[in-house]
């Protein structure tokens, strides 16, 4: 009895935690993309300084025995028309709303399947949320449909690096 009544509080952690890792995912994927998630953002990039003619600003390649020095010169980065970043609140909506479709659609998937290998069970349950995920991400974030893809596989990356990090740490600490 007390498992049941746990499942309520289990997914709404979970729910938490999948808000934080769809930010982190969100995030990541616009910095790969080149699009800044906040107006202000600055960056650093390393420049030629030797290569750069000072009058004209282009490239000088007459002087193919210079010395190649480097400087770091700070830029805007444009903000653009990325993932749209959510609130925090906004992305637990999405994850609860994730959730709450990939139980709904796995019980149906148990109901009318009938699979007696667990493994090919399992796998057809991950196909499912895959499918479940990215088609919720890309209707209510809103973006494009390879760019959802892009979300739910950073997502997948993130958590199982939180989740190595964490079990390398109680692995390693002594009395935990």
């Amino acid at each position: 009895m007390g498992a049941i009544c746990s499942l309520p509080v289990l997914f709404g952690v979970s729910c938490l935690i999948g808000a934080m890792l769809l930010r982190a995912a969100i995030r990541t994927a616009n910095r790969l993309l080149g699009f800044s998630p906040d107006p202000g953002l600055r960056s650093e990039i390393l420049v030629d300084v030797d290569s750069v003619d000072a009058d004209s600003g282009m490239v000088d390649e007459s002087n193919p025995f210079a010395v190649t020095k480097f400087q770091t010169v700070v830029v805007d980065v444009p903000p653009g028309t990325g993932i749209p970043f959510p609130g925090f609140w906004q992305a637990g909506q999405i994850a609860f709303v994730n959730g709450l479709l990939s139980v709904l659609l796995a019980l149906i998937a148990n109901l009318l399947v009938a699979i007696p290998d667990f493994t090919s069970f399992q796998l057809l349950i991950l196909t499912i949320v895959a499918v479940d995920s990215v088609v919720v991400y890309k209707l209510m974030l809103p973006t494009s449909l390879d760019r959802a893809i892009m979300v739910f596989f950073l997502q997948l990356f993130i958590g199982a690096l939180v989740i190595a990090i964490v079990v390398g740490i109680v692995l390693t600490v002594p009395g935990i």
